[in-house]
């Protein structure tokens, strides 16, 4: 687009050269003809002279002359990024008798686990594992890439993406 807009300053610019080039030429020629004619009269250099200083009067124009560029703003999609607020409520570790749910972690596991609404995805004993509220593994598949440096969520693309050393995965629920 740029390359596009480029060419068409450069035609405008072309356009408005080309014109002082022909009326440079009339006037050469005027004056070529008149020095082969021998025969020059005072009307005669009083129209080239007429004719010069209408050409340096054009000239001094272009020299003025400004082309506008009007560029519009680029527009952005306000809703790409969006906050929401939330409060910190105080949580005291202490206030939990016993544990809701516990669920074992095999050491060939790795830590990092992302959750969105509805499951919990975890890396457990060579297996990807998504996970219900109950922590019961609703579905399970052999892990066979290397290891695992982030996961996140992403609503916009309503996935997990996971993030290896070499890869970057989509993971869909369904």
């Amino acid at each position: 687009y740029y390359k596009e807009k480029c060419e068409e300053l450069n035609k405008v610019t072309y356009k408005i050269l080309d014109r002082q080039r022909e009326e440079i030429d009339k006037i050469r020629f005027q004056i070529n003809e008149l020095l082969d004619k021998q025969e020059t009269t005072y009307d005669d250099i009083n129209s080239l002279t007429l004719s010069i200083d209408r050409l340096k009067q054009n000239l001094n124009e272009i020299d003025q002359l400004s082309i506008n560029v009007n560029i519009s703003p680029y527009k952005i999609n306000k809703e790409l990024i969006s906050f929401n607020q939330s409060y910190l409520q105080e949580f005291n570790l202490l206030s939990i008798l016993s544990s809701y749910s516990t669920m074992t972690r095999l050491n060939k596991s790795s830590i990092a686990l992302v959750s969105n609404d509805q499951n919990l995805l975890i890396h457990q004993n060579s297996n990807l594992c998504l996970i219900d509220d109950e922590l019961t593994i609703i579905k399970q598949k052999e892990w066979i890439y290397d290891s695992i440096i982030h996961m996140c969520w992403s609503s916009i693309l309503n996935s997990f993406i996971i993030i290896t050393a070499i890869d970057i995965l989509l993971v869909y629920e369904h």
